[in-house]
């Protein structure tokens, strides 16, 4: 039995560090197979731009998102705020995290129109959206939001995200200090992979002003910016793929995963 990874990027469209990031892993190596989008990113017309030229090479998705953690930048909904009441907070963004929703019980009709708006914006732009996985899992403690959002996708001919995590697989390795740290770590994790399939995300995102800007108060200033960094140094260099022969491993895209 071969080892199979399905190789995720994360965050397309949330800002222009990440769009950099992860137009050059695309540009300059294999790894990546899967970009999930971010139709509440502002950001994402930029994205979408290069993501319609990437159809054949690229699986794309909807990063489905009802959550905006950072202080400096807010992911906003898509939909009209008056539709969707018990996904907003008073100063009308989303929760910054999916905790909130344990005491603010939400409309799960309200979190699928508000994902059909996102998907909808998606397809408009002319991104061919494959699959659906979402920022931050609300599922986990939204109680229904996962068998709901499974039969909309299957209404709509996406791949659910939730059917391909594989129980008992050590996630893989984020915010590492440096590109040492970082290659270390995946070297590890990719030589402790068995055979069977599966599942690797990242979220590249260029160092800069920008970068910085993705924290928040329960987070050291340059802590996410210097690990999602790590993340675009690894693609950037190729190291991933050389990794990955060494150790016998397919990247795949969704849309070939079991």
């Amino acid at each position: 039995m071969e080892k199979t990874l399905i190789t995720r990027a994360d965050d397309f469209g949330s800002c222009h560090a990440a769009n950099v990031a992860i137009i050059e892993a695309i540009k300059t190596g294999d790894f990546i197979q899967n970009v999930s989008c971010m139709a509440t990113g502002p950001m994402i017309e930029e994205a979408a731009e290069y993501a319609k030229s990437q159809k054949s090479k690229i699986c794309f998705g909807l990063h489905s998102c009802i959550t905006a953690e950072w202080d400096y930048i807010k992911w906003l909904p898509v939909s009209d705020r008056t539709k969707i009441p018990s996904l907003m907070t008073e100063d009308g963004t989303f929760p910054p995290t999916t905790d909130w929703y344990q005491h603010n019980p939400p409309d799960l009709d309200q979190i699928i129109y508000e994902y059909e708006n996102q998907l909808d914006l998606l397809v408009k732009m002319g991104i061919n959206v494959q699959y659906i996985d979402s920022h931050m899992i609300p599922e986990i403690v939204i109680p229904g939001l996962d068998h709901q959002v499974e039969q909309w996708a299957k209404k709509k001919g996406l791949i659910h995200h939730t059917k391909y995590y594989i129980k008992g697989d050590k996630s893989c390795p984020h915010d590492k200090k440096n590109y040492q740290e970082g290659l270390k770590s995946w070297k590890d994790w990719l030589e402790d992979l068995t055979e069977g399939q599966h599942l690797s995300w990242m979220h590249p995102t260029k160092m800069g002003r920008e970068a910085l800007l993705l924290t928040n108060q329960k987070t050291p200033l340059g802590f996410v910016a210097c690990g999602r960094d790590v993340e675009y140094q690894l693609l950037k260099s190729n190291i991933m793929e050389q990794l990955c022969e060494e150790n016998h491993i397919q990247c795949i895209r969704y849309d070939e995963a079991v």
